[in-house]
């Protein structure tokens, strides 16, 4: 940003991707390796690779800890919202698998 000005990049992702730092990929600083202009954390990217090898839940839950502080303090990116998917169902279908819409398992009662 050399010239000055405003870069923004706008997306959305699902909400299971937030589950843990394995698929959560706004919560990296791993700059070039990531998309064009993501930031370089180097602090960010140990811990999640610490949480990777962690030997149990406890330490896990250690390193999330520091992966949220760590990103409080360096604000790798910015969520600007949130939506919520939405689901019809008809009476005349059973066998749906509770959660999200998935396809399968379904027929006609």
């Amino acid at each position: 940003m050399e010239k000055g000005g405003w870069s923004v990049f706008l997306t959305a992702f699902a909400s299971f991707e937030f589950a843990d730092p394995a698929g959560n990929s706004p919560l990296r600083g791993n700059g070039t390796s990531a998309w064009f202009g993501w930031p370089t954390m180097p602090r960010l990217e140990e811990l999640r690779d610490a949480w990777f090898e962690a030997p149990d839940l406890e330490a896990q839950r250690r390193i999330a800890r520091d992966i949220q502080r760590t990103a409080l303090d360096e604000l790798p990116y910015i969520p600007v919202g949130s939506y919520t998917s939405l689901t019809s169902l008809r009476r005349d279908l059973q066998g749906r698998v509770p959660g999200f819409a998935l396809f399968w398992n379904l027929r006609r009662a």
